[in-house]
């Protein structure tokens, strides 16, 4: 994750058809849909722009969780990796202003909210706004997809080894 926040794919690809590990490194951008699912194209000999990295641009606010459903009531930390910020939010999905509440502690979710967050510091550009979406249910949450994977970070799941129906079958 660069600084503004965009999540990038580094990865590796061959350079043509001959046997051989020739490669060239590529860098993508990558993302979530509305609906969690990653999106990404691979490109290569296409001209992009590069992570942003700029040093006078407060790193975008984190949620932890980045997102999730729940039953009764969740707890929402907001951190950024600049030192020393103030970091500003909303529980409305508006974009928070220098007036919105001054994040100090947790935030305790009781109903479905968007929560969006801004960092600022004195000196520096401010950051690019931040936002996630927690969202309450009544009854059971559904069950995990992979019950064999521990829980990740929303949007993220870890899974510890080989789902069957992705690995390509040998002829």
């Amino acid at each position: 994750k660069d600084r503004a926040g965009q999540l990038w794919h580094l990865y590796h690809q061959k350079t043509g058809v001959e046997k051989g590990w020739k490669r060239d490194l590529c860098l993508d951008p990558i993302s979530f849909d509305d609906k969690g699912v990653l999106q990404g194209k691979p490109t290569r000999g296409v001209e992009q722009p590069a992570p942003n990295v700029d040093p006078n641009l407060v790193w975008i606010p984190e949620f932890t969780p980045r997102g999730a459903y729940f039953t009764e009531s969740t707890e929402v930390k907001i951190v950024s990796r600049t030192a020393g910020v103030m970091i500003r939010y909303t529980l409305d999905g508006t974009e928070p202003t220098p007036e919105s509440p001054v994040y100090d502690k947790p935030i305790n979710l009781k109903a479905t909210t968007v929560v969006t967050a801004r960092a600022w510091k004195d000196g520096m550009e401010t950051s690019r706004v931040a936002k996630a979406r927690f969202t309450h249910q009544t009854g059971a949450l559904s069950p995990n997809p992979s019950p064999d994977a521990p829980g990740g970070e929303a949007p993220f799941t870890i899974f510890p080894k080989p789902n069957p129906n992705w690995v390509k079958p040998t002829p």
